[in-house]
C-alpha cells in the first residue's frame, strides 16, 4: 500500500485551517438541531446539509487531492448560482447513479408513512446504510440483495466521483466506461474501494457505540465530527487513486 495513502488518513488532522473541519461539523450538526426542534424543517436541513458540505467541502478535497496537493483546502467560494449546482451535481450525481438500483429497491419497500413522520425519515432511503428503518414487511432476498447491490456501489462510486469531476455529466452513465477506467488502474483501484469501504462501516459500527452514550444531546454531534473525518479520509483516498495512476488512465479533459 502506498504511503500517500497511509498519510491520507491524518489528512483531516492538519492543522493548518482547523475553521475549515469546524465548518464541516456544524454543516452536519446544525441541520440536525433545527430538524429536532422544528421537525417541519427535515427536508430544508438534508438540503443544507447536502448542499454544504457535500457539494462545497467533498468536491474541494477531491479536486485537491486529485491534483496532488497536500494541504487542505480552505472552505470553497462560488461566484455563481452555475458553479454552485455543478458541485452540487458533482457529489450527488455519482452518488445516484452508483446507487441507484439499491435506492429504487428500497423506495419499493419502504414505509414512507413512517418514515415522513422523522425528520430525515424518507431522506434516510437515499442517505443510510443498504436496510432501510422503515420497511414493514419485506421478502427474505430483500437483504442480501440490498447488500450486493451496495458493494456494487460502492465499487461504481469512487470511479464514478472521479470521471464526473474529471469530465463532467455523461460519462458516468455509462457503466461501460466506469468499469474499464476501475480494471485499468488494477489493484491500486481495489484499495481504494476496500479503504472507502472500511472507512464507512467503520463509521456504522461507531454509530451503534455512540448511541449508548450517555448524553444523548452530544451523539449527534460525537457522529457528525466522525462522519466529517471519514468523509474527508474518502474523498482524499479517491482523489490520490487519480493522482497515483493518472499515467494509467490517461485522460484527457473533454470540457
Amino acid at each position: 500500500m502506498s504511503d500517500a495513502y497511509l498519510r491520507g488518513f491524518a489528512y483531516p488532522l492538519q492543522k493548518n485551517n482547523p475553521s475549515v473541519l469546524i465548518a464541516g461539523v456544524a454543516a452536519f450538526f446544525l441541520p440536525q438541531v433545527l430538524a429536532w426542534a422544528f421537525p417541519i424543517s427535515g427536508w430544508v436541513a438534508a438540503v443544507v446539509q447536502a448542499a454544504l458540505y457535500f457539494a462545497l467541502f467533498l468536491q474541494s478535497i477531491l479536486e485537491s487531492s486529485m491534483a496532488g496537493k497536500d494541504s487542505f483546502p480552505g472552505w470553497p467560494e462560488h461566484s455563481s448560482a452555475l458553479a454552485y449546482l455543478e458541485s452540487v451535481f458533482g457529489i450527488l450525481g455519482p452518488y445516484v447513479v452508483s446507487f441507484l438500483p439499491l435506492i429504487v429497491l428500497r423506495c419499493a419497500y419502504a414505509d414512507f408513512g413512517n418514515l415522513g413522520r422523522q425528520g430525515f425519515g424518507v431522506v434516510s432511503v437515499f442517505l443510510s446504510g443498504p436496510i432501510p428503518y422503515a420497511v414493514p414487511q419485506s421478502p427474505a432476498w430483500f437483504e442480501p440483495v440490498s447488500w450486493i447491490l451496495a458493494a456494487a456501489g460502492m465499487m461504481y462510486l469512487p470511479m464514478g466521483l472521479l470521471i464526473w469531476s474529471f469530465f463532467a455529466g455523461n460519462a458516468v452513465l455509462n457503466p461501460v466506461v466506469v468499469i474499464q477506467n476501475a480494471l485499468r488502474a488494477g489493484g491500486s483501484y481495489a484499495v481504494t474501494v476496500g479503504l472507502v469501504s472500511g472507512l464507512l462501516v467503520a463509521w456504522w459500527g461507531a454509530l451503534s457505540l455512540l448511541s449508548q452514550f450517555p448524553l444523548a444531546w452530544a451523539r449527534p454531534l460525537m457522529g457528525a465530527i466522525t462522519l466529517v473525518y471519514v468523509l474527508c479520509v474518502a474523498m482524499r483516498l479517491i482523489g490520490l487513486h487519480y493522482f497515483l495512476n493518472h499515467h494509467l488512465l490517461r485522460w484527457e479533459r473533454t470540457r
